[in-house]
């Protein structure tokens, strides 16, 4: 009887044993196409500058193994390459798990069209499969880890993924989430309207916006700002809009941008936290045009500028930015009678503005000849129509985040920065395409972009 006992208990555990070992070699060691993988990386400090989403999370079967499909999109407000490494992050009360993320170039153009710095690149979403066995927890809270050649970002969103038995779902934690046909209401953590009393006497701030962008009915406004003197590490920045005496302030999520600690060195302040991102909801807004500004507090200082650059016109459920007519006539762009040559160097560059407005095209951005510094060059944007190129000169602009982005080879690409003005007084209505001619001594480079703009009478 104790023999039988003993053979059966033994038999039970070989048994178990094979279970477990099957188990494990069909689950962990055997990997199914398309499985995501775990990464072993260390994460860095939390920053502020990713935006991201995940879409769809469903139930899935990878051959012989249950499987988690995640989809979604993700991009680093200051990434400016075509290629980058992307890993989900799964946070739990047990700790985090991370994967890589092989398929992270899917083409979406709705969100890139959102994306005002992103500079070329259009496929931002993502897709993965990740093995169940690996999921132990129920609740796993969503972060994204990228890494470029512009740096790095980690941050986490504000979403979780809840796991049942029978049902996984994605859950919203503190996002606000608007229900509106215009894709950006999902895309973005929106800005909250705040009440404040302006401290005064006010400060001079030393800031600037990198892009202003008018969605249906909401308002992406990116730049950076600081009070000069102090460090960046604990300032708030609040988006003001004015119009017939009344003021609404909207608070800013914080970017890091070391690129304005780099160039403003010789001030010894840190201001990586100087960067600022608000995606504004008109919907507390009354009809009418704005005036948009920027306040700034930091413990008892405080600055408030307004620009004269950009009217806000909010109409009928829509937001409208129109840059405003140039205070002086010599900021205007005009013709220029030159001679294309046949290019010598390829092209980096990138429009992050094109906007018609009753009077005038403006366009904004950045260019420069690959493997040479941007000093003493000069910049043209062409039009071309039916065959036929116009060139009009630039306003040039200090771009330190593209020395930063760009300049691993000790090149100063500060000066790559432009802007056109041009009336629409001296062009014919029609299309055109839009391109860019920069030269530098016996240099130079010419390319067109896939944008367009349409003149009509």
């Amino acid at each position: 009887m104790n023999i039988k006992f003993v053979a059966y208990v033994s038999g039970l555990i070989i048994f178990l044993i094979y279970l477990f070992s099957a188990d494990y070699i069909f689950n962990a060691m055997i990997k199914t196409p398309g499985e995501a993988t775990l990464a072993e990386i260390s994460l860095p400090v939390k920053t502020q500058n990713i935006q991201a989403k995940i879409e769809e999370v469903k139930k899935t079967r990878l051959k012989w193994k249950d499987g988690l499909f995640v989809r979604g999109w993700v991009f680093k407000d200051d990434g400016k390459i075509r290629e980058r490494n992307v890993y989900l992050v799964l946070e739990s009360k047990s700790g985090s798990i991370i994967f890589k993320v092989e398929n992270d170039t899917i083409n979406r153009p709705d969100i890139w069209a959102l994306n005002t710095r992103e500079s070329r690149n259009q496929n931002l979403g993502f897709e993965l499969n990740i093995p169940a066995y690996l999921l132990k927890e129920k609740i796993y809270r969503v972060g994204f880890f990228l890494e470029d050649e512009a740096g790095k970002g980690y941050s986490y969103t504000d979403q979780e993924i809840r796991i049942t038995k029978d049902v996984v779902e994605i859950h919203e934690g503190a996002t606000r989430l608007a229900n509106d046909s215009v894709q950006a209401a999902n895309h973005f953590r929106l800005a909250n309207p705040i009440s404040l009393n302006l401290q005064s006497p006010g400060e001079k701030i030393e800031y600037f916006f990198d892009a202003v962008h008018g969605a249906g009915k909401y308002l992406r406004v990116q730049g950076w700002g600081f009070i000069p003197g102090t460090d960046a590490i604990s300032i708030k920045h609040y988006i003001v809009l004015k119009n017939k005496g009344r003021t609404w302030f909207f608070d800013a999520n914080v970017q890091v941008r070391p690129d304005i600690t780099q160039h403003f060195n010789k001030s010894g302040l840190n201001l990586d936290s100087s960067g600022f991102l608000s995606t504004i909801p008109a919907e507390n807004l009354e009809n009418g045009t704005y005036q948009l500004g920027l306040y700034l507090v930091q413990g008892n200082r405080s600055g408030l500028e307004y620009l004269d650059k950009y009217d806000i016109d909010y109409t009928d459920n829509a937001i409208v930015v129109n840059n405003t007519i140039p205070a002086d006539e010599k900021s205007l762009s005009h013709r220029e009678l030159i001679t294309l040559r046949a290019p010598t160097k390829n092209l980096n560059f990138h429009f992050e503005r094109v906007d018609i407005s009753s009077k005038y095209l403006t366009l904004a951005g950045w260019g420069f000849l690959v493997g040479l510094d941007a000093g003493n060059s000069k910049c043209y944007i062409l039009l071309k129509k039916n065959g036929h190129i116009t060139a009009f000169n630039i306003t040039p602009q200090i771009r330190p985040d593209i020395t930063l982005g760009f300049g691993k080879n000790l090149l100063n690409l500060d000066s790559t920065g432009f802007l056109s003005t041009i009336p629409k007084t001296s062009l014919e209505n029609g299309k055109y395409q839009i391109g860019i001619y920069i030269t530098r001594g016996d240099q130079c480079g010419i390319i067109y972009s896939n944008r367009f703009v349409e003149l009509e009478p």
